[in-house]
């Protein structure tokens, strides 16, 4: 009788247990496909954070400009619990270049340490270092692209960033590589 009772309460506690949001996304360019990992859930609602939404376990996604967006992923079960989880994802390459993108280049890519920014009449810039998590890791204001600029990223450890760069005329993120 100890056995059925255990049983049942290890069904119940099973039933009624809260999903849990995790997810992955696979990308190539401006599109992605997200790929909920089913865990105790039922229905799935998707936001792209450029208002774009979307229900189902696997949905697909087209962005139709450049930027960092903040994917999140709502999940509930048949008893009415939710769980959320979100990703930054940075898209580049989509559309045709603005103005900005065609007069800032970015050098060495991928660095071992030190990055140099040259423009052409850009004028006063913010640099920003994201990881690929969202967390902002360097931050610098004011910049000068008159000439040619230099940043030590030597504290940063090896992986993927986002480098945005923010001037008066617009916002470019490109994909850094540190070795």
């Amino acid at each position: 009788m100890f056995l059925l009772v255990l049983i049942w309460t290890l069904f119940l506690l099973q039933k009624n247990a809260s999903p849990l949001s995790s997810f992955q996304i696979t990308q190539q360019g401006g599109f992605i496909t997200c790929i909920a990992y089913q865990i105790n859930a039922n229905t799935y609602d998707w936001n792209f954070g450029d208002g774009s939404t979307a229900t189902g376990r696997t949905v697909t996604h087209q962005y139709n400009s450049n930027g960092v967006y903040n994917v999140s992923l709502t999940v509930s079960n048949a008893a009415a619990c939710t769980n959320g989880s979100n990703k930054n994802l940075s898209i580049t390459g989509v559309g045709i270049q603005s103005d900005l993108e065609c007069k800032i280049k970015l050098y060495p890519n991928p660095i071992t340490g030190i990055i140099y920014i040259d423009a052409t009449n850009v004028g006063n810039v913010a640099v920003e270092v994201i990881d690929l998590q969202g967390r902002k890791l360097y931050d610098i204001s004011n910049l000068d692209l008159s000439n040619r600029a230099e940043i030590n990223l030597n504290k940063l450890a090896k992986g993927s960033y986002i480098v945005r760069i923010i001037s008066k005329t617009g916002v470019i993120n490109r994909k850094l590589s540190i070795n």
